[in-house]
């Protein structure tokens, strides 16, 4: 399927290279009962098998990997890092391996059954307890291991990263045009590592 934001500018199409996995546009659903007036953007149903906002990225991230002829990608995060996970198993599709320093994080069942994901889906993971080793492990091996290494900075954030999420507020746009929602008062983004 096409990306909306490639409707919008066509001549990214060839110089942003993305791949086609998640179901998107991702739906919006209402919010609570009939008074409300408040509407979901539902990224957790970006994907039938692995949702959430990872994907919108990881279409854009892996296709940059795969164009520069990269073998794995090298990313760092909590030891329950869903960027982690989705990383890992997207990743694998295509036949890249993954590399993941971890750092320490409150222990949850979420973070670990993600920490039991990223290893039963064959990510090498390196643990360095804190995040200041963690960060010191990433730059330097991103150093050593340049030439079939995608060096990707914790929750594939980087600038091919975010077109994904470009592509969501247009995705967004197209879905106000076609009077599935109201036009919004306001948007709220959720940050969930900022917690």
């Amino acid at each position: 399927m096409n990306k909306a934001i490639f409707e919008h500018f066509p001549e990214l199409k060839s110089a942003c290279p993305c791949l086609n996995f998640a179901d998107l546009p991702a739906p919006i659903t209402k919010f609570g009962g009939p008074p409300s007036n408040i509407w979901i953007k539902r990224d957790d149903l970006s994907h039938s098998e692995y949702g959430g906002n990872k994907v919108r990225k990881l279409e854009f991230i892996l296709a940059d990997a795969l164009e520069a002829n990269k073998k794995r990608i090298l990313t760092f995060g909590a030891i329950g890092s869903n960027h982690g996970v989705a990383t890992t198993y997207f990743g694998s599709k295509y036949k890249l391996s993954t590399n993941i320093i971890l750092f320490d994080q409150a222990i949850s069942d979420t973070v670990l059954n993600n920490l039991r994901l990223m290893w039963e889906l064959g990510a090498k993971l390196d643990y360095r307890k804190t995040i200041a080793k963690t960060a010191f492990h990433f730059y330097q091996r991103s150093l050593f291991e340049k030439r079939q290494t995608y060096s990707l900075f914790a929750g594939g954030s980087n600038v091919v990263g975010c077109l994904g999420f470009v592509n969501a507020a247009f995705e967004l746009k197209m879905q106000i045009d076609a009077q599935l929602i109201p036009e919004p008062d306001y948007l709220y983004c959720p940050v969930g590592s900022s917690a």
